[in-house]
């Protein structure tokens, strides 16, 4: 403030000497401005530029201090950029040394100019150690090497590249490694970013996970053969005593009957869900209409005990990609809605095209299901009791690991103006 104050001073100063001089000539003098020029024109000249003269140099001095001023709030700003650019850094450092992942940063040559502790503790090797070296001199797998360089010569067009590879010291760890682009976004990299997070623990638990699920299912297999064949024989012995019980003697013979048919049930149910968890579907093009039909075909006669009926629309046209384990989808929808919604007398099957997907509804009147059991009606052994209602709780478990096997959903809706409706959503087409 006090530069332009002094700038202005001068500039004020060199017109308040020039008006005092020529006003001395005119009123003191008493000479005329033309007169006392003409005497000395060159000193006259010279007190008549130095108002001008007295100007520029007080502007020029005005400039120079604004710009020494603007340079240094310049310096200054850089100075606190700089500062907060540092403690910005130290954060960051900080951060990346709490993260729990191992995470180390190479040039565009691929060596490594940045590693947190976790990294130290990975690698375990001393920081002088590190620096400066090959980030894939520390894997097992070539393929590391060979994709960190398709990465920086901007080869790959993947933003980021995750595999599973092996360190030296035996630790097997997820990565993650990122190209960081050069300047103005070039494609080639000045370097790479990458994350190792440990899953040596986690793949032990996959190891023993897979371990037990080769037990579990030696014991379904096992469990379906020992009790199946002696739960069979026990049911034609029944079959047998049957044809010359009393009739008291029926009564309690029929309650076994019905007991060992749950057995066999639960044991063919149990030991098909485990089959779905560990087979791999084969896919082909198949009519969904012919597979709908072909499931009311074969429940006519329980429906006809159950004294109810159908209602389905034939369409043509209905193609799918899928397994022939669907049949064992509308078998199941179909048998649940005859237990349960026998008072309905009806069911009704809809099937809707909205371009990529089927959408099958199958619809009962009969008591609904409850909204707090519509969260768990798939989960297995989970069923609604009904009083003379038989079933494994296995069924709509069933149906849901099937339809998720085609990359579909099923879930439960209330009917109106009573009943449910299970609908199953499925894509058209699926690859594989």
């Amino acid at each position: 403030m006090r530069e332009y104050v002094f700038g202005i001073f001068l500039m004020s100063l060199g017109v308040v000497l020039n008006i005092l001089y020529w006003m001395t000539e005119l009123f003191i003098r008493k000479e005329t401005l033309y007169g006392d020029f003409m005497e000395d024109p060159v000193a006259h000249t010279l007190i008549i530029l130095f108002i001008p003269i007295m100007v520029v140099v007080g502007y020029q001095f005005m400039q120079e201090r604004r710009l020494r001023a603007q340079v240094e709030e310049a310096r200054l700003k850089a100075e606190q950029s700089r500062e907060k650019l540092q403690e910005f850094f130290r954060e960051l450092e900080g951060i990346m040394h709490t993260v729990p992942a191992a995470v180390i940063t190479t040039d565009g040559e691929g060596l490594i100019n940045f590693f947190n502790r976790r990294a130290m503790e990975y690698l375990k090797r001393g920081e002088g150690e590190i620096l400066g070296t090959p980030i894939w001199e520390y894997f097992q797998e070539p393929e590391v090497e060979a994709t960190i360089r398709k990465l920086l010569s901007g080869e790959l067009k993947e933003k980021m590249v995750t595999l599973e590879a092996t360190l030296h010291t035996g630790k097997a760890v997820q990565l993650s490694i990122s190209a960081v682009p050069g300047g103005d976004r070039k494609v080639e990299g000045v370097g790479v970013v990458a994350s190792l997070l440990d899953i040596t623990r986690l793949k032990k638990l996959m190891e023993e996970l897979e371990e037990t699920n080769r037990y579990k299912n030696l014991f379904l297999d096992i469990l379906r053969h020992d009790l199946l064949n002696p739960a069979g024989v026990i049911d034609n012995y029944i079959d047998l005593l049957l044809e010359d019980a009393k009739e008291g003697e029926k009564e309690d013979l029929t309650a076994m009957k019905r007991a060992v048919k749950k057995i066999l049930d639960i044991i063919e149910d149990a030991a098909k869900l485990a089959k779905l968890e560990r087979i791999e579907p084969k896919f082909k093009d198949m009519d969904l209409d012919s597979v709908i039909r072909e499931v009311i075909e074969d429940f006519k006669p329980l429906l006809r005990e159950a004294g109810m009926e159908v209602e389905y629309t034939s369409r043509s046209g209905l193609s799918i990609k899928a397994s022939p384990l669907l049949y064992d989808v509308f078998a199941n929808l179909l048998s649940n809605a005859i237990k349960y919604a026998r008072d309905g007398k009806k069911v009704v099957i809809e099937v809707e095209d909205d371009g990529s997907n089927y959408i099958i509804r199958v619809k009962d009147f009969g008591e609904g299901v409850p909204d707090e059991f519509k969260k768990v009606i798939f989960e297995r052994f989970k069923r609604k009791e009904k009083r003379g209602v038989k079933g494994t709780g296995l069924g709509l478990a069933i149906v849901k690991r099937i339809v998720e096997m085609h990359s579909g959903k099923v879930w439960v809706e209330d009917n109106s103006p009573r009943g449910a409706v299970f609908v199953v959503k499925l894509p058209k087409r699926r690859e594989g």
